[in-house]
């Protein structure tokens, strides 16, 4: 499955661009404290020369380009059809389990 870079347009629809995946020997790569929205896998983020990160997901692989790892994270969650936020927020796992061994999970927070 090749990458997928997700950039919002202009009337909100995804863009999708095949982009580098993390074996590109030019990037280098760090964990961050948020999980996909599609899978709930951790996300990885790399630096751009102009200020913004590259967040990519280390289970589907979707990507995205932005200051924020909202673009891809479950914290950027909306209600369906609306632009409303569904109140789902990143957040670590005080409670590992053998059941629940994530150190970063999605849990909707009273907002």
């Amino acid at each position: 499955m090749k990458p997928r870079l997700i950039f919002p347009s202009a009337a909100d629809e995804p863009v999708e661009l095949e982009i580098p995946g993390p074996n590109d020997p030019s990037r280098s790569w760090a964990f961050t404290d948020h999980v996909c929205r599609v899978c709930f896998s951790r996300i990885m983020s790399s630096k751009n020369p102009d200020g913004t990160s590259m967040f990519r997901c280390t289970g589907c692989g979707i990507s995205g380009i932005s200051r924020s790892a909202a673009v891809i994270c479950s914290c950027g969650m909306k209600l369906p059809r609306t632009t409303r936020d569904a109140g789902i927020r990143c957040v670590r796992n005080d409670a590992v389990t053998p059941e629940t061994p994530f150190e970063i999970v999605a849990r909707q927070v009273v907002t």
